[in-house]
């Protein structure tokens, strides 16, 4: 099944999802897939490719509470502003801010030295930055801005993983479990995007992908991250800007939705099983903490159990 600029696949059951996943069957057999090169995002919930600071409500106004806010405070010192210039300032608002905390809290941050860390935290960079707002972010700016997003900073920036498997178990982990508080979003069904990092390693002007050393972050180290900015996007996800035949989504959709916790659960286990949890995803004691929280919600017939 085609759809715009990518194809689906639609799987009604936990067993024909993981197979989607398996780079030895289909889709994979009809591409000629080779692992090398193709990255993975999992999603709870089947929505576009709109990273956290772009998200919009119905309404027009921003999702985030900290992009609407720094997005007023921008617009009082570039009064003349469009709305996309006002959002690159508001990010590198956001940024600034994480850099300077950073640094007071005694944090070392990558590649940043005294010379630099005065460059970063001068207000003349966030009217540098609007003036190039079409190339934001760019290179210089990736490597924090990576880091400051896997700690929650709102960026531009998708995660994706260079293993299926993984991108799987952040689709289904919310979903698995009964108290998720988006109920009502299961009957669109559990989503693994697939994208071809090609054609955007070369030249791509508005994709691009990004890998910053993973020693700064060991998390990104154990869940085979990778991330990709989107440059210029006119309010549209990163699936409306990709070359043709380049994007896959593979979707978990029961017949039943009310089905959909079951199938997310044996989707779960079945990752235990592989090494996948939270525990492996997570090297801190945040994920030591997840982990037998996270083993309640595997099936009731989960071997480990009886």
């Amino acid at each position: 099944m085609t759809n715009g600029n990518f194809k689906v696949f639609p799987c009604s059951t936990h067993k024909n999802f993981l197979k989607a996943l398996d780079p030895h069957e289909s889709p994979w057999s009809a591409i000629r897939f080779q692992p090398i090169g193709w990255i993975f995002r999992g999603q709870p919930v089947d929505a576009p490719l709109v990273p956290k600071a772009l998200r919009r409500k119905a309404d027009g106004k921003y999702e985030c509470h900290s992009i609407e806010r720094t997005c007023r405070y921008v617009r009082r010192w570039f009064p003349n502003g469009t709305d996309e210039e006002i959002q690159v300032g508001a990010e590198y608002d956001l940024l600034r801010g994480f850099i300077r905390a950073a640094d007071e809290q005694g944090f070392q941050l990558p590649d940043v030295s005294m010379k630099r860390l005065n460059i970063l935290l001068s207000p003349d960079q966030r009217k540098k930055a609007i003036s190039r707002y079409k190339l934001w972010p760019e290179p210089k700016h990736w490597e924090l801005l990576a880091l400051a997003q896997h700690f929650g900073l709102p960026t531009r920036l998708l995660d994706w993983s260079k293993h299926p498997r993984i991108a799987a178990y952040f689709a289904v982990r919310e979903i698995a479990d009964p108290t998720f508080k988006h109920r009502d979003d299961l009957e669109r069904g559990i989503v693994v995007w697939a994208l071809n990092t090609r054609p955007y390693v070369r030249n791509n002007k508005r994709i691009k992908i990004i890998q910053p050393p993973m020693g700064w972050n060991p998390n990104l180290s154990t869940q085979r991250g990778v991330l990709t900015a989107l440059r210029a996007p006119n309010g549209d996800g990163l699936e409306s800007a990709v070359e043709n035949e380049t994007l896959i989504k593979i979707v978990l959709k029961p017949d039943d939705p009310k089905t959909l916790t079951t199938e997310a659960s044996e989707t779960l286990y079945r990752l235990f099983e592989e090494g996948i949890h939270a525990a492996s995803m997570f090297r801190n004691l945040t994920g030591a903490a997840q982990y037998p929280e996270e083993r309640r919600l595997y099936p009731d017939n989960a071997k480990f159990m009886k």
